[in-house]
């Protein structure tokens, strides 16, 4: 479905060079889209930032600091821009879960994403949807 959010999504990843699916894929595991999320460690916002993350990538991103603004989808969603662009995926735990969208021709079912490598890879397999374990839901799915 097409939203203002999603939209304002894609106009990001152009503008960062990533992949959008990649990007959707990050947000729909950590909060399901809801912009007033808030993690059992204090992650927020749609990306499911910490404060202390989210306060680096604004100095790297050169944008003012505010622990408000990661409620503002928008701000949220540039700093996981500035994360993703610079390489810091290993920010978000349920890049995993989104690598089969990342590049084409790389999936869950073959390739170096198959399950037994996702368990080796990562010590064991998600047991949960980051959206669901947000909402103190542990184990729902």
């Amino acid at each position: 479905m097409i939203t203002p959010l999603r939209i304002a999504l894609a106009i990001l990843c152009a503008a960062y060079g990533i992949n959008p699916a990649y990007a959707e894929c990050i947000i729909t595991y950590e909060s399901d889209w809801d912009v007033e999320a808030v993690g059992a460690a204090g992650e927020i916002g749609l990306a499911q930032i910490l404060p202390d993350t989210g306060e680096w990538l604004a100095g790297l991103a050169g944008l003012e600091w505010d622990v408000d603004r990661l409620y503002d989808p928008v701000y949220n969603m540039i700093l996981l821009m500035e994360g993703l662009s610079r390489g810091f995926d290993w920010l978000w735990h349920t890049v995993p879960l989104c690598e089969g969208v990342q590049s084409a021709g790389r999936s869950w079912v073959n390739g170096d994403n198959d399950s037994h490598t996702v368990y080796h890879r990562f010590g064991g397999y998600p047991y949960y949807s980051g959206a669901a374990y947000q909402r103190g839901n542990r184990g729902a799915a």
